[in-house]
């Protein structure tokens, strides 16, 4: 019994043996089990050494069993590395893989293989639920096995293996719990966040018309509206989880700031709960404190950038403000500005705009003290203005009266009621008094009079003769413009106004002007004889067209009046007053053919601007003219025109001295002017010369001799006066 047993068992080895030879993947496994034999009887040797033959069999195969299952896996593995599912198709195809390889590796390719199926189908699947391809889980399951029994097919058919292999199968059958699970935790992932997304969009859809609405979303109530609305929807669902509502919360406050009425809302809901992470929360606390204060300064901002007309209106306001002239108009027009500021930014707050509007108080209040400044400053000078004026026009009403002062600014007196003189204080009063005078409602010839009067009392180049001057300047334009125009104007106003101031003044006015004698005594002349201006111009303009032997004959004539005993001042005329004199000429017998005439007009000329030294016997010939020059070269102050008759009593004075000097009489004395100093001398070549500042030098010396002499006088007779009385005190009253 036990023999057979043994026997057969054997003979079953040898068959699975033999079998392995022929064997065929996919048919089964081997089915080779140990086997358990028990002996009848014990003890038996023989039977002891076949149970250990027996086990060392069975060990033995075990052990290439589990060598071979491993070579299996590791050449499995390197097949599906090396080779594409085609490559492998080919190579099952050829029978290159069923001859080269073991038993083992091909079934650990065919189970590897439908794994391999399995996770390509897995990974496709994943990829079409992250690109949302699945909207519900009957989608998901139904693509999922359409999609699994396809792709089992088409990896099996080209990888060269059938499809219905039992290991191929089970390969791609393998793990398919958790396989399922991951894919259905996946697609669950996807639904949340989808569904957290659609609410998102619903919640915007939802808020959308508040937040575009500027009046309801700048009504306080605004605030309970939005947090009602998140309370609301946690207790309905409508927010999958508290982060979700939080986030529609973020959403909302963060779109308020870029919207008309946002800060109202933000204002308003800060101290606003949500129901949220199982208590209630404040909403500036969710979003974090300084989250909260950064939203609301931004809305701040954001309602000046969004609406370009009020930035707009505020940067130039702030302009206009700043650069107004009245520092108190700019100051109003800020508080202006930062009220309005106010209602848009009512919080405490720093924004941009109102560190803008305390810039610009900054700037104002330092405009404002500088102009204060400024302006007592202005104010100080104004007063000095005021006073100087008034200073000026009494010195000049003093010297009109004939009293001794200076109107000169160098030598007015100077204090701090007054401050420094100017040129510019000098024009600015007389270009007022002027206009005051011709403001007056009186005749001309009395404004003619009281301008002449300031002429007279001005000094040396000053603004009367200044005024005088220009009005000089503009006739001669008027006159030299009336020659060129075909047509002679009938208006001339600035030659009709130097008319009268001529006639005047004519001794001052011509011995200030001596370069415009011809024209003053053409409109002297013109006065005198009834003519208007306009006549003189027609008469000057045939003057061209005077032929040659015409000129010579006008030329003769002045040559004769020269030589007339009658004129004598012009037989010695010099030839730096001759222009003048032959201007003078030449005007009158234009106007009246008179050469005559023209004789005594030019000596009449001649005597009001010249002064002649001459002998006390006159003109009795050439030894006793010693020379003639300006008036206006012998004054002694430049600011009294008459002061020339000091200056010619000190020449007659030098000049009878030097007579008495034998070196200075052996040869006729000359006096010549040259460049307003004065020059004597001889024959012999002895020369003295007097400057302008020595003979005012000696003027000044002398009146104040005089003065001296004057004042002991007085002395004298104030003494002898009192002596007088006390006698007459003494006596009784009665006569000693």
């Amino acid at each position: 019994m036990a023999q057979n047993e043994i026997a057969q068992a054997l003979a079953q080895a040898q068959q699975t043996t033999a079998r392995r030879k022929g064997f065929q993947p996919g048919r089964g496994g081997l089915g080779l089990k140990p086997g358990v034999i028990q002996s009848d009887f014990q003890g038996s040797g023989f039977g002891n050494a076949m149970a250990e033959f027996v086990k060392s069999s069975g060990d033995a195969y075990g052990a290439y069993e589990k060598s071979a299952q491993l070579k299996a896996d590791e050449r499995s593995n390197e097949i599906i590395r090396k080779l594409t599912p085609e490559q492998r198709r080919a190579a099952i195809a050829d029978g290159t893989l069923l001859y080269k390889d073991d038993p083992y590796a091909m079934d650990q390719l065919r189970l590897k293989s439908g794994r391999n199926a399995a996770y390509e189908v897995d990974n496709e699947i994943q990829q079409e639920i992250q690109k949302g391809s699945f909207r519900t889980r009957q989608q998901l399951e139904e693509y999922r096995a359409t999609r699994m029994e396809m792709r089992s097919k088409s990896y099996a058919e080209d990888a060269g293996i059938d499809p219905n292999d039992t290991l191929y199968q089970k390969g791609f059958n393998s793990d398919i719990v958790q396989r399922n699970a991951a894919l259905y935790d996946l697609h669950g992932q996807w639904l949340s966040k989808n569904f957290e997304a659609q609410a998102i969009v619903e919640t915007q859809a939802d808020m959308a018309p508040i937040l575009d609405d500027p009046k309801a979303l700048g009504n306080p109530q605004s605030a309970d509206y939005f947090t009602g609305y998140i309370n609301t929807g946690l207790e309905s669902g409508l927010f999958p989880s508290d982060g979700h509502a939080v986030r529609a919360l973020q959403q909302i406050t963060s779109t308020a700031v870029n919207r008309e009425g946002g800060t109202t809302l933000l204002d308003a809901i800060g101290d606003k709960t949500i129901n949220v992470y199982g208590a209630q929360h404040r909403v500036k606390d969710l979003l974090g404190p300084e989250v909260y204060e950064n939203l609301r300064v931004r809305a701040m901002e954001a309602s000046y950038t969004r609406d370009s007309k009020r930035n707009e209106g505020f940067q130039l306001g702030l302009q206009n403000a700043i650069n107004q002239v009245d520092p108190a108009a700019g100051w109003q027009m800020l508080n202006k500005l930062e009220q309005a500021n106010d209602w848009v930014q009512a919080g405490p707050e720093m924004t941009p705009q109102r560190q803008a509007l305390i810039t610009a108080k900054a700037q104002l209040s330092n405009k404002v003290a500088l102009a204060s400044q400024q302006g007592l400053q202005k104010l100080q000078q104004a007063a000095q203005a005021d006073n100087r004026q008034l200073v000026i026009d009494d010195a000049y009403t003093r010297r009109i009266n004939k009293e001794n002062v200076a109107v000169d600014p160098r030598f007015l007196p100077v204090n701090e009621v007054t401050g420094e003189f100017k040129s510019s204080d000098m024009a600015a009063y007389a270009a007022k008094k002027l206009n005051q005078i011709d403001a007056l409602q009186i005749p001309d010839q009395m404004k003619d009079q009281m301008k002449a009067a300031l002429l007279r009392a001005d000094y040396d180049k000053g603004p009367f003769q200044a005024a005088f001057g220009a009005l000089i300047t503009d006739a001669s334009r008027e006159w030299q413009g009336a020659l060129l125009q075909p047509e002679t104007p009938q208006e001339m106003p600035r030659l009709r106004e130097l008319q009268r101031a001529y006639q005047e003044d004519p001794a001052t006015i011509s011995q200030l002007f001596p370069e415009q004698a011809g024209l003053l005594e053409k409109l002297r002349y013109a006065a005198e004889s009834g003519l208007e201006p306009s006549v003189l111009i027609d008469a000057e303009k045939s003057k061209k067209g005077l032929s040659p032997d015409e000129t010579k004959y006008r030329n003769e004539q002045w040559a004769a009046i020269k030589n007339d005993s009658g004129a004598k001042e012009l037989k010695f005329l010099p030839g730096s007053f001759e222009t003048q004199a032959r201007a003078v000429f030449d005007a009158v017998v234009q106007r009246s053919g008179d050469s005559n005439e023209a004789s005594r007009a030019v000596s009449e000329y001649l005597k009001k601007t010249t002064v002649s030294f001459v002998e006390d016997n006159g003109f009795t010939s050439s030894d006793s003219f010693h020379g003639m020059v300006s008036k206006r070269d012998l004054m002694t102050d430049p600011n009294d025109v008459a002061s020339w008759e000091t200056g010619k009593a000190i020449i007659d004075e030098t000049l009878q001295t030097l007579r008495k000097d034998s070196d200075w009489s052996a040869g006729g004395l000359t006096v010549e002017s040259n460049g307003g100093n004065l020059t004597i001398s001889n024959l012999t070549g002895r020369r003295l010369r007097i400057s302008k500042e020595a003979l005012q030098n000696i003027a000044r010396d002398r009146a104040a001799v005089a003065q001296h002499e004057k004042l002991e006088a007085g002395i004298k007779s104030a003494e002898k006066t009192q002596e007088l009385h006390e006698r007459w005190i003494l006596g009784g009253g009665r006569k000693q």
